[in-house]
């Protein structure tokens, strides 16, 4: 049973993490190592798709970012399931960008297609992606300081946008390599493998000048979120027609 105080830490939490998914920014200034902020993102996530499964697979099939996440899909915010996979520290970690979304679509991979049932994508339809403006937004007559975070967020969308697509086509040339790679640990050798015999795919998927730059963790949150978008297609075919007919 849940006593006051450990009913007002979860709901502080829960505040927390509603701030940073709808700003994109830390939840508190305490600095924790790549691999202990990728442990609990991942026990975090897993405790809330057992609490939430429909909501969590219906906010990562429609791809919502963290501003609808944070308003439209609140009970996805579970304090206590974070305060739990932190160890009782609360909110006391980094978790901004996209990385609750990452964190979200594989523990639902692991929920929903421990096998690698996508072993192909022929005949699925394309998935959408967050949108982004074709050009920089205009910022004439702005000052300096607003200008630049307007144009940051602008740069921010379109990586954003990127990064999804390019996910997608890793998924798509390389389905069952890319289930291998989601189930791995994090920050193992399995999980360096997984990588190292995706390279080729993830060569091929460059585009323009072939160069880009992105931690392990994003790209491998990527690939999980559209993995499990097209695999939910895969299995759920009349759904997903009749949900394009209305």
């Amino acid at each position: 049973m849940a006593t006051p105080s450990s009913m007002t830490s979860a709901g502080a939490v829960a505040a927390a993490i509603s701030a940073c998914l709808a700003s994109g920014s830390a939840v508190d200034a305490k600095e924790f190592s790549t691999a202990e902020i990728r442990e609990v993102s991942k026990n975090y996530a897993d405790c809330v798709v057992k609490r939430r499964y429909e909501l969590a697979r219906n906010a990562v099939v429609s791809n919502a970012n963290n501003g609808e996440i944070a308003k439209d899909y609140r009970k996805l915010i579970i304090g206590d399931c974070l305060v739990k996979a932190n160890k009782g520290n609360g909110a006391r970690m980094k978790f901004g960008g996209d990385h609750y979304r990452y964190a979200l679509a594989e523990a639902l991979i692991r929920h929903d297609f421990p096998e690698p049932s996508l072993t192909t994508v022929e005949g699925l339809a394309k998935l959408t992606h967050l949108p982004t403006p074709t050009s920089p937004p205009d910022v004439t007559g702005y000052k300096k300081s607003k200008a630049e975070k307007v144009l940051a967020a602008y740069q921010s969308s379109k990586l954003i946008t990127s990064l999804s697509q390019y996910g997608e086509c890793v998924v798509r040339l390389a389905p069952v390599d890319s289930h291998a790679l989601l189930m791995t640990d994090t920050d193992t050798a399995g999980e360096a493998a997984a990588f190292a015999k995706l390279q080729p795919t993830l060569g091929d998927c460059l585009a323009g000048d072939g160069t880009v730059k992105f931690g392990k963790s994003v790209l491998r949150g990527s690939i999980a979120i559209n993995y499990y978008r097209l695999a939910y297609a895969a299995s759920h075919p009349v759904a997903l027609t009749a949900e394009a007919q209305n």
